[in-house]
């Protein structure tokens, strides 16, 4: 549930990074397999090379890089960090102190239980397909689609351990699973993440959160149609802005009783609308079941 409410928040902020930069690695020639997610994350500075002109894309990414590389994408860099871990091995000085701080309290990283963090081991394969699998919406894939959709696949299958098995299924089925050419059916889930794998696993990420936002948006801005209802003639409609013409009649029903006895001048009654009103498409306008005081 946590993670589902960090992509409700990330997915507001994720697409609002200024471009920066342009990319220029005498490594990475255009014909390369992830040379399209380097340009990207590298033009928005999420990305950036080893050198002025190298990228290496075969270099491993150390805990501390992917830390930092992981809350660039989701443009996550000033959230407030609401509990600080300590550890043996990094302190406040340290260049990913506060990104690794933040992908701790975001559970994008797990911290050890011995006190250290191990800033510079390196990042596995099958960390970062958890860490994607956790923050993507993917309960509606069950157990046996999974399966079959990696085992269909993957000639390393059966290595596999079984509690990665279901994770590694729905990683594959919503298609954020990246493997280097020579490597198209294997997992390797027990492999280290290179740079290049790093950039697409990342640029994946990004559309599948763009993809749930705009489905979002869609079904927030789309009319809701209903079965019945008294039609408003007139009505006009704007994206998801509609304008009722005025002086049109709209009748309601006073909730409860007024007494000539009883009731005075200024007295507030409820009331309602006599049924739900609507457009010539029975799109709901205002419901019969909306409270008017």
């Amino acid at each position: 549930m946590k993670n589902k409410i960090f992509l409700a928040i990330l997915i507001v902020t994720l697409f609002t990074c200024n471009s920066a930069y342009s990319m220029v690695f005498k490594d990475i020639p255009s014909g390369f397999w992830a040379y399209s997610a380097i340009d990207i994350l590298t033009d928005e500075g999420i990305i950036s090379g080893v050198s002025n002109d190298e990228f290496m894309p075969s270099k491993l990414v150390t805990r501390a890089e992917y830390a930092t590389m992981v809350i660039k994408a989701i443009n996550q860099q000033e959230i407030p960090i609401e509990r600080i871990y300590t550890f043996e091995d990094i302190d406040v000085n340290h260049w990913a102190y506060s990104s690794v701080q933040r992908a701790l309290n975001l559970d994008i990283l797990k911290p050890a239980d011995d006190g250290y963090f191990y800033p510079n081991d390196y990042i596995t394969r099958s960390e970062m397909i958890t860490f994607l699998v956790n923050i993507l919406k993917t309960e509606h894939i069950s157990k046996k689609d999974a399966i079959i959709a990696l085992q269909n696949k993957y000639m390393d299958f059966e290595e596999v351990p079984d509690w990665f098995k279901v994770i590694a299924g729905k990683a594959e089925i919503i298609n954020v699973i990246t493997n280097e050419p020579d490597r198209r059916n294997y997992l390797d889930y027990d492999g280290y993440i290179t740079r290049a794998q790093m950039a697409v696993f990342l640029a994946n990420l990004k559309r599948e959160i763009d993809t749930y936002a705009r489905e979002k948006r869609e079904i927030e801005t789309s009319p809701k149609v209903v079965e019945e209802g008294i039609i408003i003639d007139g009505v006009q409609r704007n994206g998801d802005v509609v304008t009722i013409p005025a002086r049109t009649s709209l009748p309601i029903m006073i909730v409860g009783q007024i007494s000539t006895n009883k009731s005075k001048a200024g007295d507030m009654f409820q009331a309602r609308f006599a049924n739900n009103l609507v457009d010539y498409d029975y799109h709901l306008l205002l419901s019969k079941d909306l409270v008017l005081v």
